[in-house]
């Protein structure tokens, strides 16, 4: 966009605004930064979390007693299925908890109705639970990693790809009109 305003000697100064075509918004950007930041806590909070009922959990045998299914599609037309098992197991004090998995399998076949798997709970928490085995902490650092791009690049779009218009003012042409 060209604009034209008058000098202060009356000359006629032109100022070329550059459109935002092909330039991408900063709240892009800042949505990429969000969502980066967010991936990456959630990883490192079950991460963290994972790794502290590892070292301070307490095992104990416990039954199936669901498994809930989970069905989403692509757009391309593809079915993918998970199973989410409910365990109930008892604690140290006696007491029964029913709890399902925050981690799902592909097979149903792995965890039937009925079947006894391990778990491990936390003592002071008996509700926060991972079947051994299910969990996989690869995927925390997939995560983490997939969230720091987010991050990284959410910040380049923010910082360097910036939507603000930028002026040029071209030398005055100081003929009188």
């Amino acid at each position: 966009m060209i604009r034209f305003r008058l000098g202060n000697n009356g000359s006629i100064i032109s100022t070329v605004r550059k459109t935002s075509s092909g330039k991408v918004p900063r709240w892009l950007g800042l949505f990429f930064i969000m969502m980066g930041l967010i991936a990456v806590t959630i990883s490192y909070n079950n991460y963290k979390d994972s790794k502290e009922l590892q070292q301070h959990g307490v095992q104990t045998e416990a039954v199936v007693t669901d498994v809930r299914r989970s069905e989403s599609h692509s757009r391309k037309g593809h079915r993918s299925v998970t199973y989410y098992p409910t365990v109930q197991y008892t604690d140290q004090a006696g007491n029964t908890h029913t709890v399902e998995s925050n981690s799902g399998v592909s097979s149903r076949t792995r965890y039937q109705k009925g079947r006894s798997v391990q778990v491990l709970y936390m003592p002071n928490k008996p509700d926060c639970m991972e079947i051994v085995g299910l969990a996989d902490p690869t995927s925390n650092f997939i995560a983490i990693a997939v969230g720091g791009v987010f991050v990284v690049v959410g910040g380049w779009i923010a910082l360097f790809m910036r939507r603000n218009k930028e002026e040029v003012a071209p030398e005055a042409d100081n003929t009188d009109i």
